[in-house]
């Protein structure tokens, strides 16, 4: 988990994740509830849109479309409840909403506070942040950190990229305009499940046969390194003190 996930709360690392669901898990039980803890992934963040996973994982359609189609145990366990129980699960899962008040901090910024709330809220703390500390620092960095991932994308080398693997991607019988567009039109095959596992291999394999040819991953990597880097950068005071130190 790097400084923003940790300052914000915004969990993409799969042990991050696990571990803040298993925190909810524990204090449900405290609570006289089963909470069950998702499966943890083998994924990292990002990893889905890199050309490498790609290659070896296509877009990760049929692999995981048995998980896809399970049902959630949690689900499974809230139906099972009484509605007076599931109304005391919610509350224990959630809090009430009398716990919640909106706060403005020293400097105008104004965020909810969660303190005393519910099992979702305060096992943040697994995670070496408290949930009230992770709804000011999304107040003050959030804006400007999407501003720097719509530069990375508006990027010329980018816009360039994504124009040079669109066309080769067309000439291969795709028409995609970005990897999002050919991993929805991945999806698509579900439609039809004895397909689909040719169909988005497929398409896999042009994808990483025309980055190649573009150089696309290099070029985002690159547009990433630079305005992310600058975000970090002007943001270094903040994000220093959620620095994991293991």
């Amino acid at each position: 988990m790097d400084a923003y996930e940790r300052a914000t709360g915004t969990f993409a690392d799969p042990l991050a994740q696990h571990n803040y669901f298993a925190a909810i898990a524990g204090c449900m039980a405290k609570a006289g509830f089963e909470y069950a803890v998702p499966a943890m992934s083998d994924d990292l963040p990002g990893d889905i849109d890199r050309v490498a996973y790609i290659e070896a994982h296509a877009y990760g359609v049929f692999e995981r479309l048995d998980a896809v189609s399970a049902e959630d145990p949690n689900e499974v366990i809230v139906a099972a409840l009484s509605d007076a129980e599931r109304d005391a699960y919610y509350l224990a899962l959630l809090g009430a909403d009398s716990d919640r008040n909106s706060v403005s901090d020293g400097n105008g910024v104004e965020y909810q506070s969660y303190a005393g709330s519910g099992c979702i809220y305060a096992s943040f703390d697994r995670l070496g942040v408290s949930m009230d500390v992770a709804m000011q620092n999304q107040a003050l960095l959030d804006v400007t950190f999407q501003q720097a991932l719509a530069a990375v994308e508006s990027d010329p080398a980018v816009v360039a990229g994504w124009d040079a693997w669109s066309q080769c991607m067309s000439q291969e019988g795709y028409l995609v305009q970005t990897r999002s567009e050919a991993r929805a039109l991945a999806h698509s095959y579900i439609d039809d499940p004895q397909t689909l596992q040719a169909k988005e291999q497929q398409l896999a394999t042009s994808d990483v046969e025309c980055d190649r040819q573009t150089n696309l991953q290099e070029v985002l990597d690159d547009a990433r390194a630079r305005h992310l880097g600058a975000f970090y950068e002007a943001n270094a005071e903040i994000l220093r003190r959620h620095t994991a130190s293991d």
